[in-house]
């Protein structure tokens, strides 16, 4: 049996086309005057301008929309409510809850046939905008938080690793790593999601199953995919670290030892002949990298070491394995980094030089 395609969608809703479409001129009077999170007080509400002077405003919730309808010249609630979050998708519903409004409003101009109109305009707005049919949780966790999306084939099945960063109000800093295995992956519902939200972040969000729906959309549309048998979780994570790495160290790499010691994200360069290796090596220092993992993975800096250390070294990223570099007689534990791996020439190194010194190469690296 083949592996199954990580890009395969699972059965999810498509939103009917099956409506006429208003015409041009009534889709004029449609205009989206404040999106989430635009108000003066960052609210949560999306403000749409019907026409007549009235005003729709819809705050998505995890289960329901919450509608309001307003007269904008004075701001008079005339009708509020809970809808079903699939209006969109519902001429039914549409006729529903436009003849509640008509007769909650009990105004000559709002009947029921002309908010139907309304109604199917809107639907047909938002659709071109699915953020806007989204939890401010769930647009939050797609426009700003996701920061990368793996995927790699092994022999125990499909993984799929999404790097999601903190959500200012969770206690947790830094990212972390949501895993979803091929039946999560899959999954139709928002429960999964939720659960590895509140396991990393201690935050429960608010997110439906529409919403996963939009995410899974995004998310699944970013990925990268390591369809190898070799691949495995530790070379997803090495990748994502050497670039994490390569950020900090490029523009700090020198071959003066003194900078290098001075700096926490330093990196010292050495050239093939300075080298035990025989060949340009980037010293970084292993309290660095084990910063970078406990960012952005859940993991121990310390007690990942190990198996960051042989993936490094067997996708290339690295020399060998992990040193101690001397310098004025004291010993930094530190990574030899292939320079290429972390986008450092020789030409763009830091001031400072190295040359005068005596010290062999053999006395500045000793083995771990």
């Amino acid at each position: 049996m083949g592996s199954p395609d990580p890009g395969a969608a699972p059965n999810r809703r498509v939103h009917s086309s099956s409506e006429d479409s208003p015409s041009p001129a009534n889709m004029q009077e449609i205009e989206v005057i404040q999106r989430p999170g635009e108000g003066d007080a960052g609210d949560d509400e999306l403000v749409i301008d019907i026409g007549n002077n009235y005003h729709l405003s819809i705050e998505v919730s995890a289960d329901e929309m919450r509608v309001r309808l307003r007269d904008a010249t004075d701001d008079e609630m005339l009708y509020r409510d809970d809808w079903q979050r699939d209006w969109f998708e519902s001429e039914q519903k549409r006729k529903k809850y436009g003849n509640q409004m008509a007769d909650a409003a009990d105004r000559d101009d709002l009947n029921s046939g002309w908010l139907k109109t309304k109604l199917r305009e809107l639907a047909l707005t938002m659709k071109d905008d699915e953020t806007t049919e989204m939890t401010p949780d769930a647009k939050k966790l797609v426009e700003e938080l996701t920061s990368d999306v793996k995927a790699y084939q092994s022999a125990d099945g499909l993984t799929v690793m999404v790097w999601v960063e903190s959500p200012t109000s969770s206690p947790i800093d830094g990212t972390r790593i949501f895993r979803f295995d091929l039946s999560e992956w899959r999954s139709d519902s928002a429960e999964t999601v939720k659960a590895k939200y509140y396991q990393n972040f201690l935050v429960e969000p608010e997110i439906g199953d529409q919403d996963w729906n939009a995410i899974w959309e995004d998310w699944n549309a970013q990925k990268t995919v390591a369809m190898t048998e070799q691949a495995t979780e530790e070379d997803i994570i090495a990748d994502r670290v050497t670039d994490r790495v390569a950020q900090r160290c490029s523009t700090a790499a020198t071959r003066d030892r003194e900078q290098f010691i001075s700096r926490h994200w330093g990196a010292l360069y050495e050239d093939a002949s300075d080298s035990r290796f025989d060949e340009p090596t980037v010293w970084v220092k292993s309290e660095a990298i084990e910063e970078v993992v406990e960012e952005q993975t859940n993991k121990s800096g310390t007690g990942y070491h190990g198996k960051l250390s042989g993936a490094l070294q067997r996708n290339g990223h690295t020399i060998n394995s992990t040193h101690r570099v001397t310098v004025d007689g004291e010993q930094i534990h530190c990574y030899p980094f292939d320079p290429e791996a972390l986008n450092i020439d020789e030409t763009d190194l830091m001031g400072g030089d190295d040359e005068d010194s005596e010290t062999s190469a053999d006395e500045r690296v000793i083995d771990a």
